[in-house]
């Protein structure tokens, strides 16, 4: 296996057809009249190194990073691998996969569930996005997300997330299923006034939860409650993600549409590293209790967080302690059950 020049965007006039076995081909290099099968390009030492110490896996993955590169670089070109392309992997190269990503259909959702600590049944199901590129490459929102706010094309994500998502209720009974909104999210009223019409016309409304993040709400508060005010009176639900991290997070307790309220991740870990922390996430708790909503523990890892924080008197939780994120809907609503 051979391959390390990839062409990318083939103009018609270097067609040329094979003086050997007739077949057409695009010669790239002046001149040439036999096909690269039949006179194959001159091994450079990177090729030979890459055939030498790689494994056909490996192989394809430089090839693809070549292919995004000749497409970083501009159209009709060619480009051959070398070591310096395996270290650029930077936001030109990620863009154009996300833009691929979008043309097919590489967006997908996973699963978390949210549960009841005291007998494991479920509350919700969190949807979390992740990206596939050509190569087979799974990314983590943490990769993708900041290229997609840096552009504007975040909300072109949420449509098809709310898409995905009320898609799943109206095919899976039995369950709810969150949706995470990004500070873009919250000033696109063009999206607001999209996703309430996708959720006027679905089937049940009231099974659509929206998280939004606590420095989200904080610096988009005058939209974050025209969201939560249009699509609560739809009938969603929404819960206050990433709870205790800033100065003014007291006040967003008092915001009605407010239900539940999920700890910071910062928090959490505070409990599992310091034993003095565990009065402060107590009285965390017993505050967002006092307004009449719930406060979940997320990012439960071990058993042993989820004893610790089952002990300091939560009622519900989220993390890989319980379970991984899945795919598969309805094998989670199998295994943790109904909310309904």
């Amino acid at each position: 296996m051979t391959p390390t020049v990839i062409m990318e965007s083939v103009s018609r006039k270097n067609e040329t057809k094979c003086s050997n076995c007739n077949h057409v081909f695009w010669a790239w290099d002046s001149g040439r009249e036999q096909c690269y099968q039949c006179q194959p390009l001159p091994e450079t030492p990177d090729e030979k190194r890459i055939q030498d110490g790689r494994s056909e896996e490996e192989l394809i993955r430089a090839a693809d990073t070549a292919l995004y590169a000749a497409k970083a670089a501009g159209r009709d070109r060619m480009l051959v691998w070398n070591p310096a392309l395996a270290a650029d992997q930077g936001p030109e190269l990620l863009s154009l996969k996300v833009r691929e990503a979008f043309a097919t259909d590489g967006f997908t959702l996973v699963f978390q569930p949210v549960v009841r600590l005291s007998d494991g049944r479920v509350a919700y199901y969190e949807s979390l996005v992740r990206m596939t590129a050509a190569d087979g490459r799974v990314y983590s929102p943490m990769e993708f997300l900041p290229i997609l706010e840096r552009s504007g094309q975040m909300s072109r994500l949420t449509r098809r997330v709310v898409e995905v998502a009320l898609w799943q209720l109206a095919t899976v009974h039995g369950c709810s299923v969150s949706v995470n909104l990004s500070p873009s999210d919250l000033s696109d009223s063009t999206l607001l006034e999209d996703v309430e019409k996708s959720v006027a016309n679905s089937v049940a409304p009231e099974r659509l939860v929206f998280e939004i993040a606590e420095p989200t709400l904080l610096s988009n508060l005058a939209q974050g409650r025209r969201w939560m005010r249009r699509l609560g009176d739809l009938g969603c639900h929404f819960v206050l993600d990433d709870f205790g991290t800033g100065i003014g997070m007291f006040a967003l307790l008092r915001e009605d549409r407010v239900e539940q309220v999920k700890l910071s991740h910062m928090v959490v870990r505070a409990l599992s590293a310091e034993s003095g922390t565990r009065a402060f996430v107590i009285a965390l708790r017993e505050m967002i209790e006092s307004q009449g909503k719930t406060a979940v523990a997320t990012f439960l890892e071990t058993e042993q967080l989820l004893g610790e924080f089952e002990s300091a008197g939560f009622t519900h939780g989220q993390g890989y302690g319980i379970h991984e994120p899945s795919g598969d809907l309805r094998q989670l609503i199998e295994e943790f059950g109904s909310d309904l």
